[in-house]
């Protein structure tokens, strides 16, 4: 009888706190600005994960790349993250974002933006334009 053993690949993180785990080893004892404890981020009202934009290496073949690990903000509310999406919108063509929104958690639930409105209105000139 021949018995195949098959490796066990592991799970990939659902949870809010699968997720703090994982940023916890990435990040170890390193610090970076505002870096949230593990406490404060499973008691936020709204966490978000971020990745970096970081440019891709001039050699693809480098032996050891460097390792891309997403950092945390924690808010209030959902509102905040609104409002950053908001400038970010305006913000592209002036300045290149440094990060990339990956994923938000609300009272420990994942949820995703599900849509974005742009309002349009018409141009008047002001007095001050010419």
């Amino acid at each position: 009888m021949s018995s195949q053993i098959t490796p066990r690949r592991p799970q990939q993180p659902q949870t809010l706190i699968d997720f703090a785990q994982e940023h916890e080893r990435a990040w170890g004892n390193e610090q970076y600005l505002n870096r949230p404890t593990l406490a404060d981020i499973l008691n936020a009202p709204v966490v978000v994960f971020w990745k970096p934009n970081i440019p891709a290496d001039d050699n693809p073949r480098q032996k050891n790349p460097t390792p891309i690990r997403e950092t945390i903000t924690l808010h209030q509310s959902l509102s905040d993250v609104e409002q950053f999406i908001t400038r970010m919108v305006f913000r592209t063509g002036v300045q290149p974002l440094d990060k990339q929104l990956v994923r938000i958690f609300r009272g420990g639930k994942r949820v995703k933006i599900k849509g974005v409105r742009i309002i349009f209105e018409d141009d008047t000139p002001t007095d001050d334009e010419f």
